[in-house]
Order: structure tokens, then sequence, then C-alpha cells
């Protein structure tokens, strides 16, 4: 279990899934054991900016992708839609249509726009 309380199988499976960013879909790596946050590190990124943000408080599968370091702190705690109105998105163009497709179906739900 990491610091969201998210299920190692859960974390697993997302890794899996997506070994590129689900958002600039840059390669990324596991970075073991290194402090602070480089840009190519494979990160979880919460969806909703608002929470769960624990597994134990309601937060599932679906409102988590892997991405990279670098992205994850660019959006910090801006809303989807805000951050690819950003300059680093402009400059990557990183949108609605080239995220990955667990964003895109995030992007269709209700929480997206809070």
């Amino acid at each position: 279990m990491n610091s969201f309380q998210i299920l190692a199988e859960v974390e697993l499976r997302l890794r899996r899934q997506l070994k590129i960013c689900a958002y600039c879909n840059r390669g990324m790596k596991k970075h073991h054991g290194v402090m602070g946050c480089p840009r190519d590190k494979a990160t979880i990124e919460h969806l909703n900016r608002h929470g769960p943000f624990y597994w134990s408080d309601g937060l599932e599968e679906k409102d988590l992708v892997i991405v990279c370091g670098q992205c994850n702190s660019s959006r910090g705690t801006m809303r989807l839609f805000d951050w690819f109105a950003s300059p680093y998105c402009q400059k990557r163009r990183i949108n609605a249509r080239t995220v990955a497709l667990q964003v895109r179906r995030y992007l269709r739900t209700r929480a997206s726009n809070r």
C-alpha cells in the first residue's frame, strides 16, 4: 500500500496499463529510492482535484492515472480544462483529445467540471 492507501494490486494494474504519461505520452521511469520528483518519474495522479485522495475515504481506480513528474507538478491543483489552456500544455500540445483514454473518460464526468 502506498501513501494514498491505494491497494498494491490497483497500483500495479495502473502502472501496467500506463507505461507512458497519460498526459504528454512521455516514457517514464520508476526512480526507486530517489528523493524529489524527477521529470520522467512515474507518479500517481488524482484526476479529481477535490478528492477523495485516500482509498479508505472512497478513492476509486477510475479517478487515477500514472503521469510523469513534470506533468503532475505542472498541473498542481488546476482543473484539467484550465490546465490544458496553460502555456505548459499549449507548448506540448496536451489537450482533451491527446490525453490517454482514462483521462478522456474522466473528462466526460461531472466531477471534471469542478
